[in-house]
């Protein structure tokens, strides 16, 4: 997954008519692409504290999208912005990376922007 760096980039995820899907800890901006691969941008602003927890919490986000690009839709591509809510960051260190997995999984779900695969053991 590509990430997206640049203001301009940015602002025109933000401006254009781009779905907007709230979680718990996050805020994601999610639009379609004319590239073949996703495109992420993290977001995470000095509100929710040093650059130790802002680290940490673009580190948690990049993860989560790292180890389930494969799920995303294979027909589009996105580009998808998230941006941490302020209470993420009080809690960076506190919160485990499932619980942040079973958030955003929940979230992309509900927009219709990834199949899951289901497991199942038998034992």
């Amino acid at each position: 997954m590509e990430r997206i760096r640049k203001n301009e980039e940015f602002q025109k995820i933000y401006n254009s008519k781009s779905q907007k899907l709230f979680s718990y800890y996050s805020i994601m901006y999610i639009k379609k692409n004319n590239y073949d691969y996703n495109r992420l941008g993290v977001v995470v602003s000095k509100k929710n504290g040093n650059a130790v927890v802002r680290n940490r919490i673009k580190r948690l986000l990049r993860e989560f999208f790292r180890k389930n690009e494969k799920n995303f839709s294979k027909e589009n591509s996105f580009d998808i912005i998230v941006i941490s809510k302020k209470h993420f960051g009080e809690k960076a260190f506190e919160i485990k990376y499932e619980e942040i997995e079973k958030d955003l999984r929940v979230t992309l779900k509900k927009g219709g922007y990834v199949v899951w695969e289901t497991f199942l053991f038998f034992w």
